[in-house]
């Protein structure tokens, strides 16, 4: 299932957002793991996260197959991360296809 993650941090953490953010990669590009977790275990972001500028709220897209999975990012940024939300999304062309076949 792909998920929109909208989530806020407090504009003093964040230098702290930014070095786990590194670690992170790091972590998983030497070791193939987060935290001990097997990376092929963890959310897979399908782009980039995006900010409005001058805002310290975050938009990320991710492929997830359980909730485990949706709770390893708040676990791995807390406390920083004031807030998150995971909302389910789909792509227009399954949008069209279930609207369409509601009106059947």
């Amino acid at each position: 299932m792909k998920y929109l993650c909208i989530w806020e941090f407090d504009p003093e953490d964040t230098d702290k957002i930014i070095e786990k953010a590194r670690q992170a990669t790091a972590e998983i590009k030497e070791k193939g793991t987060l935290k001990g977790i097997d990376a092929k275990k963890l959310l897979k972001s399908t782009k980039e996260g995006f900010l409005p500028c001058g805002k310290t709220v975050c938009y990320s897209f991710y492929e997830a197959d359980n909730a485990e999975q949706l709770n390893m990012p708040m676990k791995y940024y807390l406390p920083e991360i004031k807030k998150a939300e995971y909302i389910p999304i789909i792509s227009w062309s399954e949008f069209v296809e279930v609207w369409e076949k509601m009106k059947i």
